[in-house]
């Protein structure tokens, strides 16, 4: 089974080359690269967030096997899916899912079903795989999508997910896909973001959570966010390193209204 591209043309490149190209392009970057086990990384048009997506994403030595979580912004399929068999096509190679994974997780990931339906048009993946995939050929990955969760129910997905990976005998990188703030001016984006910002620095699972619902920031990927903190806390893990943020103002120069974006590092 293969879900086709649903962003090419879009948020991305449709010719595998250009597409190649631009996607190196941002990973060629002078950082130095460590090994983490959990990272958030932006998911918009690549004009907008590629810089910060590929700047993280270069930060990190990168295993065969990822965990993609993202928020759902489609009314398509069911709240909270794994699409568990195939790959996803992209231009050029297509990204296999990791399938054994996939059938571990659904073991024991409370409220998350199988329906690839759910994922046909979702962006918040799709547009982070050719940074996974130019970073490393033989990368594998599971999609999983999140509807609205409280956070007792994000609190209880972490650490289901934290006890189904220790029980798993290879290295899994977990990545949450989110953009911060949006559709607010240059000014107002920065504060609201630098609030959910404060608390994953600060490796407050609850705190974000609260602080996005209290305050109305709309970071769209709070829900997978929050649960893979929740995750990391229950291996000991409590740091997270800002990599890049930035607005979709700082490119366009339209400060009116703007989106956040945000790579950040833990563990």
């Amino acid at each position: 089974m293969y879900r086709e591209a649903a962003m090419s043309g879009r948020f991305y490149p449709a010719n595998a080359s250009t597409l190649d190209a631009m996607v190196r392009q941002y990973l060629e970057v002078p950082v130095e690269t460590s090994k983490v086990r959990g990272a958030v990384v932006p998911h918009a048009g690549y004009v907008y967030s590629g810089e910060v997506a590929g700047r993280t994403i270069a930060s990190i030595e990168l295993p065969q096997t990822v965990l993609l979580m993202g928020p759902k912004h489609t009314r398509l399929g069911e709240h909270s899916a794994i699409m568990h068999r195939g790959a996803w096509s992209l231009p050029g190679e297509a990204v296999p899912i990791h399938e054994a994974l996939a059938d571990h997780l659904l073991q024991g990931l409370p409220g998350v079903v199988v329906d690839a339906e759910a994922h046909r048009e979702e962006h918040a993946l799709e547009v982070i795989l050719p940074f996974l995939r130019a970073r490393r050929p033989d990368v594998r990955f599971v999609p999983l999508i999140l509807g609205f969760r409280s956070y007792a129910a994000c609190e209880e997905l972490g650490r289901a997910l934290a006890k189904l990976l220790e029980e798993w005998d290879e290295e899994v990188l977990v990545i949450a896909s989110s953009d911060m703030n949006h559709f607010d001016t240059h000014d107002e984006t920065l504060r609201k973001d630098q609030m959910a910002l404060d608390k994953c620095l600060s490796f407050d699972p609850q705190g974000l959570y609260e602080v996005c619902r209290e305050h109305d920031i709309s970071m769209c990927g709070v829900v997978p966010t929050t649960a893979m903190m929740v995750m990391l806390a229950q291996e000991g893990i409590n740091s997270t390193r800002l990599v890049q943020h930035m607005t979709s103002g700082d490119v366009s120069g339209d400060t009116r209204s703007v989106v956040g974006y945000a790579g950040m590092l833990m563990g």
